[in-house]
């Protein structure tokens, strides 16, 4: 935010009468994260516009901001371990239990403890874009959620689960928000020029027509989280590299920043550099098309090895 730390710069997060951080998750677009404590205590910190606090909602809230706050729903509870995606967060406490709130949270019960997983000791959760990866004490590996690319390592689902506890219409939501959010992406890609025929333009900084940050500096630009910055826009900050005079975009997502500029806009920008083109710009043909009929969720169940296997540890990544 304006006034903040210089880019690449670390600043204490100060918690009121809290005990040592022993543990911490970040959500992928990191606007939330979820803090655990020495004696087990679950802290919030940041937005949750889709219940990722563990507040109830039926839709979408207001994307407000909180100073670390004590998850209400997790008091009496000890946590061991965390995990966040874009939307949701999961808890695992001492007993083996596991807690989701957010979009993701489709099957659980009122209490928010995923009902499939209710006996089976759970040691580790990792979160996907939609979709969840538990790990148990005895070393299995359970998986649930969206398995459009086959995400969930299982080959049979079953959709449709009467009398187990969880929303269909919450389900039904989750599939369609990974969908949109695919679809969203396919679309700013899409307005993008083919590489090489960008034509930059040097006069005022504007929002970037892809990643929403300003033209000229990027995320450390000090009108960065103003309101009502739009993409293609007047930034707001002066002067400066304008981007694209016709898609909009900024020389990072088009991949062709130079050394001393990518070191100027910061380290986020330079990432961008270095994704590949067909991340940023759609292809040709059918590549990249959706489907939406393979948009399908898998309720918990075990993932099957070929040999005797006992997991110690799980991550996932977007899709896999």
């Amino acid at each position: 935010k304006q006034g903040g730390p210089s880019a690449g710069k670390w600043v204490e997060l100060p918690i009121t009468k809290s005990p040592k951080i022993s543990h911490f998750s970040v959500g992928h677009d990191g606007s939330h994260a979820l803090l655990v404590t020495e004696d087990g205590s679950v802290f919030f910190t940041g937005t949750a516009s889709k219940g990722e606090d563990g507040e109830s909602t039926k839709g979408r809230r207001q994307s407000k901001p909180y100073k670390p706050k004590k998850l209400v729903k997790m008091e009496g509870k000890i946590a061991v371990h965390t995990a966040c995606n874009n939307g949701s967060s999961s808890v695992v406490t001492k007993d083996g239990e596991l807690y989701m709130f957010g979009k993701d949270a489709i099957y659980c019960d009122s209490s928010c403890v995923v009902t499939d997983l209710k006996g089976h000791i759970v040691t580790q959760i990792a979160m996907g874009k939609a979709h969840t990866c538990a790990l148990t004490k005895n070393g299995e590996v359970w998986t649930f959620g969206v398995n459009n690319k086959g995400q969930c390592g299982r080959d049979t689902g079953i959709i449709s689960q009467g009398g187990k506890g969880f929303g269909v219409e919450n389900m039904a939501t989750a599939m369609d928000e990974d969908l949109e959010e695919e679809l969203d992406e396919k679309e700013e890609k899409s307005i993008m020029c083919p590489p090489g025929n960008h034509k930059w333009k040097l006069e005022q900084c504007m929002v970037c027509t892809v990643c929403g940050e300003c033209t000229g500096y990027g995320a450390i630009c000090v009108s960065s989280g103003r309101p009502n910055r739009l993409p293609g826009g007047v930034c707001g900050c002066g002067s400066g590299e304008s981007g694209c005079g016709i898609c909009g975009c900024c020389k990072a997502c088009a991949r062709e920043l130079d050394g001393q500029e990518a070191r100027q806009r910061g380290v986020l920008d330079a990432v961008k550099e270095m994704m590949p083109l067909d991340l940023l710009l759609e292809g040709s043909g059918e590549r990249g098309e959706k489907d939406a009929s393979k948009i399908t969720t898998y309720p918990p169940g075990s993932v099957r090895f070929d040999c005797e296997l006992r997991a110690v540890q799980v991550s996932c990544g977007f899709h896999h």
